[in-house]
């Protein structure tokens, strides 16, 4: 949305009716800033989201991008919340001892997720940065492939992840220009 919200309804089919609850908001605002009043569209927005119930809670992973200050990367890349509407905070959760992930002309530009009902293991495909997994319902990453891997580069297609609906532990990305069907992604 315009503002960087990111809403959920108790009846999501019929827009003027149910409980709409902004998921980004917080207590103190959102974490990773908000609008710039000096004339230009300056929100991050989240590219990517998904959520799944893991241990009764409700857990949303989001890939945030902020489309005019592209180089503040505290506000970019990978956020998660516990806990649904205002009673839980999101937490970013980059990769450490990566200092250049999620840096650059992407930064989450056009990030995807899978993630499989009930499964702690969730994917994220982004141009730049490639393809990502954590077994932990997102709580740390590791890089599975390089984008820049692709004779094609990192930026020449859109990004995919998702899982096949019917074999558990499949999943098929397209990342740098390439298919893959990745077997014992869970």
């Amino acid at each position: 949305n315009v503002e960087g919200g990111l809403f959920s309804s108790t009846n999501p089919f019929f827009l003027s009716s149910g409980n709409w609850i902004d998921q980004a908001a917080t207590g103190s605002g959102r974490p990773w800033g908000s609008r710039v009043t000096d004339g230009k569209d300056r929100i991050p927005r989240f590219t990517g989201v998904a959520s799944n119930v893991i241990g009764g809670q409700v857990i949303y992973i989001g890939c945030v991008f902020n489309f005019s200050r592209v180089n503040l990367d505290s506000e970019c890349g990978i956020w998660r919340k516990v806990g649904d509407g205002a009673s839980g905070s999101w937490s970013q959760r980059n990769p450490a001892g990566f200092p250049d992930v999620f840096s650059g002309i992407s930064k989450m530009s056009q990030a995807n997720i899978a993630w499989p009902p009930g499964s702690n293991t969730v994917w994220i495909a982004d141009p730049k940065n490639g393809l990502w997994q954590s077994r932990d319902a997102g709580l740390t990453w590791a890089r599975r492939l390089n984008a820049s891997t692709s004779s094609q580069g990192g930026n020449s297609c859109i990004p995919f992840v998702r899982s096949d609906p019917t074999r558990s532990g499949v999943y098929y990305a397209t990342v740098g220009g390439k298919f893959y069907i990745i077997t014992n992604g869970d």
